[in-house]
């Protein structure tokens, strides 16, 4: 893939193989039929207030998780001209000048990640303490003929999945960036069975909407430390 003008050209290293986009159909599919998957457990299985609590936590997630996919693109962006060994990256357009002979420029990469590393902190913080005041008083009103042993520790956890999903989020985004498509579906399908595998073991043993709450911490964390390792591997 490459960009030009006025006869400057700036080569981005990313190749697309037929592995890849094998990947990436495998992996879009169990994104959005992963939670379909479990769904007759959960009906199944799950108390029906807390089914309407899990869906509610899930709504909450989605919109507090807005906040980060804004600036994906421009992530992207900057980490693939980073990769193409651009020297600087400016707010509008882009340098022109040849990387035929340039190699990543690791400098650049690494004041990216540096930003992305505040810039997502200060995020999944504030996505925290919205969901610890804001949302623990909503998720309190609609749970308030429930027991709080059973609701409390689920939403605590949830809160919990939130923060390290926002947090860590670079890193998949990353991998796409630099054309580790492949790499970056596996962790996908990878932290998508955990989940499916998680969830229904947990229901099976009756722990209900706990289980759904750490199985969708613990497949969050393994594809962050994944996509981390796959990107200083790629």
């Amino acid at each position: 893939m490459s960009v030009g003008k006025l006869g400057g050209s700036i080569s981005l290293k990313v190749k697309i193989t037929k592995k890849d986009m094998i990947w990436s159909y495998i992996g879009y599919f169990l994104s959005l039929f992963s939670s379909v998957l479990v769904l007759p457990f959960v009906m199944k299985l799950v108390p029906s207030d807390e089914l309407g609590l899990w869906y509610t936590f899930l709504s909450f997630g989605q919109f507090v998780t807005l906040l980060d996919r804004t600036f994906n693109t421009c992530i992207s962006r900057s980490i693939t001209y980073a990769w193409a060994g651009m020297q600087m990256i400016n707010a509008e357009g882009y340098n022109v000048i040849k990387t035929s002979e340039l190699g990543t420029n690791f400098r650049l990469l690494a004041s990216i990640f540096k930003t992305c590393k505040k810039v997502f902190g200060i995020i999944s913080i504030i996505s925290l303490a919205v969901m610890a005041s804001a949302g623990t008083v909503y998720i309190g009103y609609i749970a308030r003929e429930m027991s709080g042993i059973v609701w409390i520790p689920a939403w605590i956890i949830y809160g919990v999945s939130v923060f390290f999903t926002i947090y860590y989020s670079y890193w998949t985004v990353a991998l796409n960036a630099v054309g580790a498509l492949k790499q970056a579906q596996q962790i996908t399908v990878l932290s998508k069975l955990v989940y499916i595998a998680l969830s229904l073991a947990g229901l099976l043993l009756g722990y209900g909407l706990i289980s759904l709450t750490v199985s969708n911490l613990i497949s969050g964390i393994i594809l962050r430390i994944l996509g981390k390792k796959f990107l200083y591997n790629y």
